[in-house]
């Protein structure tokens, strides 16, 4: 176990100043609009691909864990954070999501002290299998106006505008995923990643935060 909980430094960061490029594409009347939003931090997280934690659980043997090379369900291989004045943005690619039960995370945490948890689960042996959509603050249920969470063929993708998220101007950000492959009883097994995180994949763990990244 003793790389299993090495964290990944595979972080870029790109500033961003767009009002010239705006007034080019979208003309004087965008203009204003675009210099209230004229620069974004940017983070880009390259997970290594290939580092899935697989559980496996027996009456026999108990809990085993070990990271699996050929394991492609969940594999996270990329985070990108853009917060801007507007919004936060986060999106990351899977190789695969398409366990019996599904789970994708993301953390965000606030310059003010909030947490909010954007989730979307999917229960194929449930009444309502799903996608189902879950966004908490510091624990309890939220919404708000313009919050998005979706699939995309990549991955996953989060936009939430800054006034839900209290106007706070940096976050850290985690995401963590986790795929059931057979749940039995007798010889259960999923797999987990953390986005920042290399094998990461442990319920017993926190997710990973990112350094800060403001606007």
């Amino acid at each position: 176990m003793g790389d299993l909980w090495h964290r990944a430094d595979m972080t870029s960061r790109i500033r961003h100043a767009r009002p010239a490029l705006a007034a080019a594409l979208l003309g004087p009347a965008l203009l204003v609009g675009a210099a209230a939003a004229s620069s974004a931090d940017t983070l880009v997280h390259r997970d290594p691909a290939h580092d899935v934690v697989v559980t496996s659980y027996d009456r026999a043997s108990g809990f085993q864990r070990r990271i699996d090379a050929g394991q492609r369900d969940p594999d996270l291989t990329l985070v990108r954070v853009e917060k801007s004045a507007r919004q936060l943005a986060i999106t990351t690619n899977l190789l695969e999501l398409t366990g019996v039960d599904s789970r994708w995370s993301a953390v965000v945490v606030t310059s003010k002290g909030d947490r909010f948890d954007f989730q979307r689960s999917v229960s194929t042996g449930a009444e309502t299998p799903g996608p189902a959509i879950v966004v908490l603050r510091n624990g309890h249920r939220f919404s708000c106006d313009g919050l998005l969470v979706t699939r995309t063929r990549a991955g996953m993708i989060v936009r939430a505008p800054s006034a839900c998220l209290g106007d706070a101007w940096r976050v850290r950000v985690g995401v963590k995923v986790s795929a059931t492959y057979r749940e039995d009883g007798v010889g259960d097994q999923y797999g987990d990643d953390d986005a920042f995180r290399v094998g990461g994949g442990d319920d017993r763990r926190p997710v990973t935060l990112s350094s800060w990244v403001a606007r």
